[in-house]
């Protein structure tokens, strides 16, 4: 008897799991009227009221009344369909199964096998009694057979309600495991919304490229050479020296390459998927050659100045000896081109935009005439006039018309 109540229990409890765990599955709120209650109108009142004045006036109150109040209700009642429908599970389902009345009739049947077997057995005492009490034979046989008769009732009556009891118990459990694939079969439904909806905030964020263009830069191989740190070269002075840019500058430019690969660094460690993880990788690896190509550059480019720096110095000090020990305002240092040649001039001069000079290859050959202009190499000349056919040749002695001294 226990095992069968603990069993019934357990069906229970199985019920109520099953209907809680659909609850907080398919209906997380409830319909609630956010607009408050209807003040209900009492008719009954009314007619207390009005009771010796029955007018059409009031019949027709009445009545549109009624009309109104049937208008709400219908309302009502579509608003809430109207919001039931927008769930995917309805109530229906389950009370399709029927589990509560069944459940219903499983505890009744159960109370009363249970109160047929204390009947079954009040009349097992009863019988004992009596035949204690009996003092003949006869009177036991007649008890025996009046009492036999009764129990061989009350044990149909009990083997009767059992199948009840087993059937519904049967039919318990098979709408118990109908409910469950119910519900499962909707939590499946939501686990596969919920799945799909994860590929696209997937697909959002962790991109595919199409483009034919990205698609050949990430199937392109990395540069194997290139090493995780970024090498950096030693400022050089003659950077400073030509005002190409400041040691402090070059070093902020490096600090931000520095942060850059930081946050790249930092971004790889994020588990990124699809084209997203290999763009990444390829922006470092691009960024750390490109750093330490352009760092080459620039360090090559400055000692390659540096190198032609020195040369031009020598050159220089060549000059400025040849000007000191003479008395010519300068020479012809580059006459390719007539319209742009390459002059030095004597340090002490101070030479003006369309100043002219005469040039001379000896102290008696006469050249022609030059005019000064600047350009981007600094001081240049132009030749303003030949004589006949002679050209101005490397060297020739440069004598200003008009000297201004320092």
């Amino acid at each position: 008897m226990s095992e069968r109540l603990e069993r019934h229990m357990g069906n229970e409890n199985e019920v109520k799991d099953i209907i809680d765990k659909s609850k907080e599955i398919f209906l997380p709120s409830e319909f609630q009227d956010a607009e408050g209650r209807v003040a209900i109108y009492s008719l009954r009142d009314e007619f207390a009221k009005t009771k010796k004045s029955k007018t059409t006036g009031f019949k027709l109150v009445v009545v549109a009344f009624l009309g109104i109040l049937i208008l709400i209700t219908v309302l009502i009642t579509h608003y809430v369909q109207q919001q039931y429908r927008k769930k995917e599970i309805t109530v229906t389902e389950f009370e399709d199964l029927k589990l509560k009345e069944l459940f219903d009739t499983a505890k009744r049947n159960q109370h009363e096998l249970e109160q047929a077997k204390k009947e079954l057995e009040e009349i097992r005492i009863g019988l004992d009694n009596e035949l204690r009490s009996a003092t003949t034979d006869r009177e036991r046989s007649s008890i025996r057979a009046k009492y036999n008769n009764l129990i061989r009732q009350k044990n149909r009556e009990i083997a009767t309600k059992q199948k009840e009891i087993d059937s519904y118990d049967l039919r318990m459990r098979e709408n118990i495991r109908k409910a469950e694939e119910i519900v499962n079969n909707h939590m499946k439904l939501h686990q596969l919304k919920m799945e799909e909806q994860r590929q696209e905030l997937t697909t959002r964020y962790n991109p595919y490229f199409t483009s034919s263009t990205l698609q050949r830069i990430l199937r392109s191989g990395l540069d194997r050479g290139v090493k995780d740190e970024p090498e950096y070269s030693e400022y050089h002075p003659v950077l400073s020296e030509e005002k190409i840019v400041s040691k402090s500058n070059l070093n902020a430019l490096q600090k931000k390459t520095k942060n850059q690969l930081l946050l790249t660094e930092r971004l790889r460690k994020v588990p990124y998927i699809n084209s997203v993880k290999p763009a990444l990788r390829h922006i470092e690896n691009m960024s750390l050659s490109s750093i330490n190509q352009y760092e080459g550059l620039w360090s090559t480019l400055a000692k390659t100045l540096h190198k032609r720096n020195s040369l031009l110095k020598n050159y220089q000090f060549a000059f400025d000896h040849l000007t000191k020990t003479s008395p010519e305002s300068g020479y012809i240092i580059d006459p390719r081109n007539p319209n742009n040649i390459g002059v030095y001039i004597n340090k002490i001069h101070t030479i003006k935009e369309g100043d002219t000079a005469l040039v001379f290859r000896a102290d008696d050959e006469y050249i022609g005439k030059i005019s000064f202009f600047f350009g981007e190499e600094g001081i240049r000349a132009k030749v303003v006039t030949l004589k006949g056919i002679k050209e101005i040749e490397p060297f020739d002695k440069i004598l200003l018309e008009k000297i201004t001294k320092e």
